[in-house]
């Protein structure tokens, strides 16, 4: 136990992958099977395994295919785990959380779409505290 040092969470964070320390070798085997389950059609299995592999790759896959399903939260989610920022913010166009995607090769514009981002949700918390 580590009394002064910073707190590990028990569980993932929305948008983080498991931090279950893996060997490359039992990382390279979740992955097989995290590909084979996910070919099955077993997305949630398949999602549960990429994010302990840490997969990337796969967290993406998992992504595009609830994104394709309308399913934009999850599919944020899951590319905000997988560090895939355009796929993150196509979801926020499509929830309306954003007006257009800018040039994600150019801060300036990154930055503006996550001001964007974060005027709609601080109105959208706003509204909410105001009804309650």
């Amino acid at each position: 136990m580590n009394p002064g040092g910073p707190k590990k969470a028990v569980f993932p964070r929305l948008g983080e992958t498991s931090g279950i320390p893996l060997s490359a070798q039992e990382r390279v085997t979740l992955i097989h099977k995290g590909n084979a389950i996910f070919n099955l059609g077993q997305v949630d299995l398949a999602e549960k395994v990429f994010r302990t592999a840490r997969y990337q790759d796969g967290l993406t896959r998992v992504g595009e295919h609830w994104y394709s399903k309308g399913q934009f939260l999850r599919a944020a989610d899951l590319f905000r785990a997988s560090k895939f920022l355009k796929g993150e913010y196509r979801c926020y166009l499509k929830l309306g959380l954003i007006k257009e995607l800018g040039d994600f090769g150019n801060d300036e514009a990154k930055r503006a779409m996550d001001a964007q981002l974060n005027r709609t949700l601080a109105a959208a918390v706003r509204a909410m505290m105001q009804k309650d």
